[in-house]
């Protein structure tokens, strides 16, 4: 038997009751979190989208035990609901591929960096994360504006592009929410690469690799846990994303973030709401729960 199985084994045996309540005390806390703050507030969610049609006076009674599809009805039927999934889904895809591949090359560049360099690189690469998410968005709204820097650029050049016809188009959302997530792409494809094993590049050059061969078929590859920790961390805020359409695109912007935004402050429609939140939710958990299902998987059927 492996010496280090053993060893483990022995440990988890010989472990003495105090320990095993210590044990249960830490898996505890973390499930009671959980249990406290996503999962019951999920399920008032689901029952809030799960009531009753309104009555003859117009009032939605949704503590009732009975169940209505009504709201989920209304969804499935309304355009514009599911014209703002599509954009929401379609903004958040090129929101993450465009963080992926700027951040990719920044994260290397840092990881490659002389290593007394690196925190302050990556500290001036995650600096606005540190500022207010509001502030980040009116400083993107003053940059695109009229008389903003960028409408002064273009006019530098003698390019009268009207940036204010410009301002609340979908180009420019997606360069705000890319400024937006682009730290939480860098970070850990960043932490990823810096643990990487270098005697393996150096390998490859000592056969002859070059160095953009030795990144392509040794770094990235190795570099994958950290880019799909990154996807995951900018695809899911981005597809509910609320303030950037909003400060740059007012009304104009269908995307479910502020769709649920109306249902809930301006419509009133807590049940309609709710199932606008309750279908986003299953479009993000799906995913992640097929892939979770296909990690767990054991090696041969997984092949298979």
């Amino acid at each position: 038997m492996n010496r280090a199985v053993a060893s483990g084994l022995r440990i988890s045996t010989t472990a003495g009751p105090g320990t095993r309540r210590w044990r249960g005390v830490v898996i505890l806390l973390p499930m009671l979190w959980l249990i406290g703050v996503v999962v019951l507030p999920m399920l008032v969610l689901l029952k809030v989208a799960l009531a009753q049609a309104p009555a003859a006076d117009g009032v939605v009674n949704v503590f009732s035990w009975q169940v209505s599809l009504e709201h989920l009805r209304q969804l499935a039927e309304d355009a514009r609901y599911s014209s703002a999934y599509i954009n929401s889904l379609r903004m958040a895809s090129l929101t993450t591929i465009a963080c992926l591949l700027l951040g990719v090359p920044l994260a290397l560049a840092i990881a490659r960096s002389p290593r007394r360099w690196r925190g302050l690189l990556l500290f001036a690469a995650v600096l606005p994360f540190f500022t207010s998410f509001l502030l980040r968005a009116y400083a993107w709204m003053g940059f695109v504006g009229s008389a903003g820097p960028l409408d002064v650029a273009l006019r530098v050049f003698g390019v009268d592009a009207g940036i204010l016809a410009v301002l609340g188009s979908p180009p420019v959302i997606l360069l705000g929410m890319v400024y937006t997530y682009l730290p939480m792409m860098v970070v850990p494809v960043y932490v990823n690469l810096v643990r990487q094993d270098v005697r393996l590049l150096e390998a490859a050059r000592d056969l002859g690799a070059s160095e953009l061969h030795s990144v392509v078929s040794i770094t990235l590859p190795l570099a994958l846990p950290g880019m799909l920790a990154g996807c995951m961390l900018v695809f899911g805020p981005a597809v509910g994303e609320f303030i950037v359409p909003v400060l740059l695109a007012g009304a104009e912007a269908p995307m479910v973030g502020v769709v649920i935004w109306e249902a809930f402050f301006t419509a009133g429609d807590w049940p309609v709401a709710a199932a606008l939140a309750v279908v986003l939710g299953l479009l993000l958990l799906s995913p992640m729960a097929l892939l979770q299902a296909r990690l767990l998987l054991p090696a041969g059927e997984s092949r298979a």
